[in-house]
């Protein structure tokens, strides 16, 4: 093998490394996982004080990530959990335009009392099951708590629970309508997304 080839290999190799470093860097700051941010959390979620957090309004801010993933602020009313006064707070964070929540939504929240404008909050994750149980503790109903409820009843009649699946759907379908109205969804992706969620 001729030393150019080897040069040639070694900067190929060379160019992959840093793009994979840049790409793993950017896409850490972009989504807030800083080990710092890690951290307070885990330092809310054990010391700090507990509230439900209503959604009041989201504003996208038009940065995407991968396509999917929108960044938006979103203004909370925090109702905390031992009868203290509410108060309000906002976060900006990416969200999966799949799981687009709705205004009126009710997340689990924990907050610093000393400082209430630290807070984290907890968004439901459709894919994991265990999230259930957070929003248990806050009393606060899981949309896959609801969604078991209502096709674990032995009493309700089939033709119901077509019907409250085919809701289901139309939300689905309804919040992608929405997002492509205001842009931030292309033709070609609501028609794709609308696809899968008929399943056709």
């Amino acid at each position: 093998m001729s030393a150019a080839v080897i040069i040639i290999v070694v900067a190929t190799l060379g160019f992959i490394l840093f793009s994979f470093v840049l790409a793993r860097g950017l896409t850490r700051r972009m989504l807030g996982g800083s080990k710092k941010k890690q951290a307070e959390a885990q330092r809310l979620m054990a010391t700090g004080s507990k509230a439900r957090a209503t959604i009041l309004s989201i504003e996208p801010t038009g940065m995407v990530m991968n396509d999917i993933n929108i960044k938006c602020r979103v203004q909370f009313r925090l109702e905390p959990l031992d009868g203290s006064a509410d108060f309000q707070g906002e976060k900006s964070f990416f969200i999966n335009q799949t799981q687009m929540p709705r205004v009126g939504d009710v997340w689990p929240c924990w907050y610093d009392p000393s400082d209430p404008s630290v807070f984290g909050v907890g968004q439901p994750d459709l894919a994991d099951p265990s999230t259930q149980q957070v929003f248990a503790e806050f009393g606060i109903p899981h949309p896959l708590a609801d969604a078991s409820a209502t096709s674990g009843s032995a009493t309700a009649a089939a033709s119901v629970g077509e019907d409250v699946e085919e809701d289901d759907r139309l939300d689905d379908i309804e919040r992608l309508a929405d997002l492509r109205s205001r842009g931030l969804l292309s033709n070609d992706e609501f028609e794709s997304e609308k696809r899968r969620i008929l399943g056709s």
